[in-house]
């Protein structure tokens, strides 16, 4: 029986992909966390599965999204509550 790609490892990547355009940092938990899965399978079993490469992909993508996504979020509410500014941005002047 030739090996199978682990359902995780495809999780993984597709749901890490999708983090990418709409589903912002929950995606990218998802495809950490299911690579993450993915990989220990895989690493138990490496005569019935494949996919490593899959879940190191899901892995990677999940992970810069969550960081960016974080960057993002910081940079948003640090607009809004005023830490920083924009100078050509005066809401004051109104």
């Amino acid at each position: 029986m030739p090996p199978q790609t682990n359902a995780w490892a495809i999780v993984s990547l597709v749901s890490s992909i999708l983090s990418w355009v709409g589903l912002f940092g929950l995606g990218g938990i998802v495809g950490v966390i299911a690579g993450v899965v993915a990989r220990n399978q895989i690493r138990e079993n490496p005569a019935t599965q494949t996919g490593n490469g899959l879940a190191l992909a899901g892995i990677i993508l999940g992970a810069v999204n969550i960081v960016l996504t974080c960057i993002g979020l910081l940079c948003i509410f640090g607009v809004l509550f005023g830490t920083f500014t924009i100078p050509f941005w005066d809401l004051n002047s109104r």
